[in-house]
């Protein structure tokens, strides 16, 4: 997110290369989650797929319980959920929401809630990118309840802006507006704020509703961010990084 891309993958390939020489499949499976993360941030969906395919592959190999206790985010459930977007944006929408509800059913077998918000939330995202924002607002909502609960702040701040983004596509504009201000507001005050460009890896507009929608989210969001408001609209094209505009 820093945008030190040839640093992050430098790091990700040594980390895979060292696993692989310790034979610990424990460690390899962190590895290539990590080296998926790594190439989905740069646009590389192909390659970031098989390495969450490969880790996701190692993590039903070992015992859950001793695995996802190291961890915030259970191995299996983080390397599913991020496959989603490689598939989404690979033009695979079925599967895309086929990965986050194994992820989510997943999570919530193991009860583990951080697993939990992190899976409605990423729900929340394909069903927007799906253009369901019924169900998108429904999964936000999920996540910002548990998030709220069990003080994840990170989950709050994205789940109260992808409740936003929902509900500006259902027409209401007033409430899209608010709440965006209230995510963006809370991503300030809690230092989370460089998550904010994730949002925007959601579908364009495709109506003249859509459209006036964004305007109002962004007018709402440049108001909250005096310091530098055009990196708060970044969107993810195809095969590339991050890219803000």
């Amino acid at each position: 997110m820093g945008g030190k891309n040839d640093d992050a993958l430098a790091m990700a390939s040594e980390f895979v290369a060292k696993s692989r020489e310790k034979s610990d499949s424990l460690l390899l499976m962190v590895a290539h989650r990590v080296m998926g993360s790594t190439l989905l941030t740069i646009g590389e969906f192909e390659n970031s797929r098989r390495h969450f395919e490969k880790s996701i592959e190692l993590s039903k190999t070992r015992r859950r319980q001793s695995v996802y206790t190291l961890y915030m985010v259970e191995p299996q459930v983080a390397s599913l959920l991020l496959l989603s977007w490689d598939l989404w944006f690979l033009g695979y929408p079925d599967q895309s929401l086929a990965r986050v509800s194994e992820a989510l059913a997943l999570a919530q077998g193991l009860a583990q809630p951080y697993s939990i918000a992190f899976a409605h939330y990423m729900t929340s995202v394909v069903h927007l990118l799906r253009g369901d924002p019924a169900r998108a607002l429904e999964s936000a909502e999920r996540s910002l309840e548990m998030s709220r609960e069990q003080r994840f702040s990170l989950y709050v701040l994205l789940s109260t802006i992808s409740r936003g983004r929902a509900l500006g596509e259902l027409g209401r504009l007033q409430e899209a507006v608010t709440e965006m201000q209230s995510g963006i507001s809370e991503g300030r005050h809690t230092g989370v704020g460089f998550m904010l460009p994730m949002m925007y890896s959601s579908r364009p507009p495709t109506s003249g509703r859509d459209r006036y929608t964004q305007q109002r989210v962004r007018a709402s969001s440049q108001s909250c961010n005096g310091d530098d408001p055009d990196r708060l609209f970044c969107r993810r094209r195809p095969g590339r990084a991050w890219s803000c505009r």
